[in-house]
Formats: C-alpha cells, structure tokens, sequence
C-alpha cells in the first residue's frame, strides 16, 4: 500500500484510507494550524449557536470593524473571504497581472490560480542552505524582475523563516503591487517582528508608488481549518474594487461570528504560545538526533518544522524520497507533510507540525525506527 499526497496537507481521511487504516488511528503532523489553541476554539465553538434561518451580513461589517480595530485600519481597508484561498483567487482575478513574481517557496494554490487565469509567473526562491533568507543575489533577482505583483509569504511556509528584512525586500520590488502573505503573524506576538508584520508599517516601508496588500487566515493561528475565515488589507479603493467583484454571502453567519469570537478571546489564544514554544524546542532538540533527517536542515517556522532529509538522500538524483519517508512513518501511524510538490520548495523536505508531548514522542519513535 502506498499514499500519494494530494496538493495540500492534512489529508488525514484519504491517507488513512490508503493504508485501510481509521482516521483516528493516525496522528497527523502534515497540517500547519495551531494545536495549542484546538480546546479553545473547541469551547467556543461548542457554546456559540448554528443560525441557519436569516441571510448573513453579505458586507461582513460586524467582522470587518473587529478586525479592523485588530490591525490598526478602518474598516473600508478590510475585506473578508472564505479563506485566505477565495482572496487569491479574487486577487488575481481581479487585478489580473500578466505576470508575478514569488519569492519561494510559496504556497500552492497561488501556482494553480495562475495557471487557471493564464497568468505568467516566475518563483524566485533563495537557497535553503541559508535557511531561506533573501540577501544578496536574491534581493538583486528581485530588482530586476518587471513583474506587475510580487507575493511573498512571512512567516514562510514551508520555509518556515521570518524576513526580518521586509523593508530591505519591498524596497528593491520594483512591481507597481505588492501583497504579503501574513497567515502566521500571530504567531509573532510579544516579538518585535509583530509590528513589522502589520499593514499599516508595510505601508509605510513601500517604495513609492507601491500598493501594499496583506493577506491574513484565521486557520492557523486559531486552529480551526473548518472554518473557512480569512481577510485582506489594502487601500480604501483597492479593496471597494475587489469587494464589487465578490459573491453576495461568501461567508456564512457562524464563520462570521466565530470570527468576532476568536478576536474577542485573542488574549487566550496569545496565551497558548506559552505551551507552543517549549514544545517546540524541545521537538527541535530532538529531531537533530533522527537519523533520517539532516542536522543543517531542521529549519524551525512558527509552529512546524521543515525539515531536509539527509544530504545523500536529497542529492541522490532519485525522486519521492520524501514521499518515501512519509510513506514509512504512515506504516506507524503518523502523517507528515511531503513538501516535494510546494512550488518553489527544493526537492527531500518534509514538514513537521510541532504538537502536544504524547504526540510528538509518538513521531520520535517512528523515526528512531527507520534507518
């Protein structure tokens, strides 16, 4: 038997499927939300009533003036969809570009966007021996390209690295748009880098003449990939212009109204990185011993890991060999993401979502076992 992923993670029913195993017997490490906040989001989605009887707010407004407050706007700066995936598309389709530029490795659905819309792209992606970072050769690739919109993602997924140098980054795009992925920024919280990952200091660190948009998800952070809730920032205008194009009631009343929820509980949600980040620390620690995995490649994001398989495995010239391992750790009841069909992404990388101890001992102990 043998699972061959589809194109995104989490696909716990179909790889349990595959083996003709339960779902429940598997623990999934492929997906990218927040585990530590599942009780909370849990609870309140427990306590909140299911309206199915009257149309939602086809505006959003409640939801829209919440987030707003969150990110420093007004409310005319915001537009809902029905996750981040319906904002990619609409972008696109909306201010259709003949051509844009990614700095890899970037997050599928905006490849298969493009290629549907007949749109050109280019992916730029900086080596993953320097851990993703966009210096040097790459900032000048960037200067050079005449893309009409340049997308990047920070935190990167699957990359997993935090630019810290945005404003060197959209200095150098020389695109008349620029949108920022900012679906783990979250995460960031209580770090300095959080302010930077906002869109009100992208804004001010464009270059002139620059539109800024930034994209945000409810997913991962609030841990609830059910929910399908994300939103964008822009200007006033931009943001009218795309919302003209949108369906009336894209996002149904109880999406909208865990939204406000979520928001509204935001303290306890920051509260859970109290459990995330020694578990993962001490998930990293212990991944550098796995003898599958390269110790210079355990590249640590906000709440997974990307994680490169050894040198001789990566440069074997053999393909699948992270579909390989994940095939063997799903022998043992574990998931993980093959990142081998991520646009942009090098080939023999396969993600690690960091999870509760029980959890994170059962996939240590899958690894240990596979020489």
């Amino acid at each position: 038997m043998r699972y061959v992923q589809g194109m995104h993670g989490g696909e716990l029913s179909r790889a349990a499927a595959s083996f003709g195993i339960k779902a429940e017997n598997l623990t999934d490490f492929s997906g990218n939300a927040n585990v530590f906040a599942a009780e909370i989001t849990r609870r309140l989605c427990r306590g909140a009533p299911y309206p199915f009887i009257n149309y939602p707010a086809s505006d959003c407004g409640g939801l829209c003036a919440a987030i707003a407050a969150h990110e420093a706007v007004q409310p005319e700066n915001v537009l809902c969809g029905n996750g981040a995936a319906e904002l990619i598309w609409l972008v696109l389709r909306v201010l259709a570009p003949q051509s844009v530029l990614f700095l890899g490795p970037v997050f599928s659905e905006w490849i298969r966007a493009c290629n549907a819309l007949g749109i050109g792209c280019q992916i730029i992606t900086p080596p993953a021996e320097g851990e993703f970072a966009c210096t040097g050769e790459i900032l000048n690739r960037l200067w050079e390209s005449r893309a009409e919109l340049a997308v990047l993602c920070s935190p990167n997924n699957p990359g997993g690295i935090t630019y810290y140098n945005l404003g060197n980054i959209l200095a150098v795009l020389r695109t008349p748009r620029v949108l920022v992925d900012l679906s783990y920024r979250e995460f960031l919280h209580g770090k300095p880098e959080y302010v930077w990952h906002s869109w009100p200091a992208l804004h001010g660190a464009r270059g002139r003449g620059t539109e800024i948009y930034s994209l945000h998800s409810f997913t991962k952070f609030f841990c609830c990939p059910g929910i399908r809730l994300g939103y964008l920032v822009g200007e006033r205008r931009s943001i009218a212009g795309l919302a003209a194009q949108t369906p009336a009631w894209s996002i149904g009343t109880f999406a909208q109204n865990m939204g406000l929820a979520f928001l509204e509980h935001l303290d306890e949600y920051w509260n859970s990185l109290k459990e995330l980040v020694p578990a993962r620390y001490d998930l990293g620690a212990n991944l550098w011993r796995m003898e599958p995995l390269d110790q210079e490649l355990l590249l640590e994001g906000p709440n997974f890991f990307c994680c490169g398989l050894r040198r001789e495995e990566r440069e074997s010239g053999r393909k699948g060999r992270a579909g390989k391992l994940q095939n063997e750790l799903l022998r043992q009841g574990v998931l993980v993401r093959d990142c081998d069909n991520i646009p942009g992404m090098p080939p023999g990388f396969v993600r690690i979502q960091v999870r509760g101890r029980d959890d994170n001992e059962k996939l240590l102990h899958a690894l240990r076992k596979i020489r």
